[in-house]
């Protein structure tokens, strides 16, 4: 790395404008420095209030129910929810399996019924007995 300068390229003092006085560290003035240190006064602090613990634990009860009390109905209705969900699916799948018995045997009452009447136009005087379940 070389050392020489080149005298075309102006240095930063010639840039900005500043003379060689200037740039000096004497001619920076600092505000005096004070000789002595400005007195502290402690401050004598009051010793704190007796805590009333039934008074906290009061506060904190209530605190903690309100809290509980803003969370309840959104727990209460998805809880509620999850329990009618299942027992609904319970009762519609007995339901399906009631109407669909009922059906079939309504469905056998009906053909029985039917075969009896058309045996009875033609001529034969005792229908078949209905199947007892």
């Amino acid at each position: 790395m070389s050392t020489s300068f080149d005298a075309s390229i102006p240095l930063l003092t010639e840039v900005i404008g500043i003379t060689d006085t200037a740039a000096t560290p004497a001619a920076v003035t600092s505000p005096p420095m004070p000789s002595v240190a400005p007195a502290y006064t402690p401050v004598a602090l009051a010793p704190p209030a007796p805590v009333d613990r039934q008074q906290l634990q009061q506060e904190m009860t209530e605190n903690v129910l309100q809290s509980l009390l803003a969370q309840l109905d959104s727990v209460i209705e998805q809880k509620l929810e999850e329990q009618l969900d299942a027992a609904l699916a319970v009762l519609g799948q007995h339901l399906k399996q009631q109407i669909k018995k009922n059906l079939e045997q309504a469905l056998e009452e009906t053909v029985l019924l039917a075969v009896a009447q058309e045996m009875a136009r033609n001529g034969h005087s005792q229908p078949p007995a209905p199947e007892s379940p």
